[in-house]
C-alpha cells in the first residue's frame, strides 16, 4: 500500500509540474508573438514640411469604400472611391500663427497661434495661397477639389497635396 500511495503522490506532483511547464510555454509563445508583432516594420506615411513648418502627409493612390446605407441622405449610397494619383495632404489645419506668418495679419477672431484659422473667406484663402506659393519657391499650392477651403501642392509628377 505504501508504494501505491507514493506513486500517487509522485503522479500528482508530476502532473502539477507538467501543468506549470505548459503554462510557462504558453506565456512564452504568446509573449514572443506579441514581441514579433510589435517589432515588425510598419509602413508609415512620409511627412513633408514646408518652410514655415506646415506638415503634409504622403497618401498613395488606391481605392476605398465610402458612404453608409444607414446614415444621412448625403452619405448614401456606399460607393467605391478611386484615388488615381498619390498626393500630399495637410497633416493639420492651418493655424492662426501660420496665417499670420504668411499674410502678416491675424485672421478674424484671433485667439492663439495654435488655434485653427477659421472664419476666413474664399478670397482671403486665395491671398493666403498666393503668398504661400511665393514663399515655397516653385511648389504650387491650391484649394482642395470641390472648392472647399484647403491646400493642395504637387508631389512628384503632377500629383497634388490637399488640405
Amino acid at each position: 500500500m505504501e508504494i501505491l500511495e507514493r506513486l500517487a503522490r509522485v503522479r500528482r506532483k508530476l502532473l502539477i509540474a507538467v501543468g506549470v511547464l505548459l503554462v510557462i510555454l504558453a506565456v512564452f509563445v504568446v509573449s514572443t508573438g506579441v514581441f514579433l508583432w510589435a517589432s515588425a516594420p510598419r509602413e508609415s506615411a512620409q511627412i513633408v514640411k514646408n518652410r514655415i513648418g506646415m506638415e503634409f502627409v504622403s497618401l498613395s493612390a488606391g481605392s476605398f469604400m465610402m458612404g453608409s446605407e444607414n446614415g444621412q441622405a448625403d452619405e448614401k449610397p456606399v460607393h467605391q472611391v478611386n484615388i488615381s494619383k498619390g498626393f500630399l495632404m495637410g497633416r493639420y489645419e492651418v493655424t492662426q500663427g501660420q496665417w499670420k506668418t504668411v499674410l502678416g495679419r491675424d485672421p478674424v477672431n484671433f485667439k492663439s497661434n495654435d488655434f485653427p484659422a477659421h472664419f476666413v473667406t474664399w478670397n482671403e484663402t486665395q491671398q493666403f495661397l498666393a503668398r504661400l506659393n511665393q514663399m515655397n519657391a516653385g511648389v504650387l499650392l491650391s484649394l482642395a477639389d470641390g472648392g472647399r477651403v484647403g491646400i493642395c501642392m504637387p508631389r512628384g509628377n503632377h500629383h497634388r497635396v490637399c488640405r
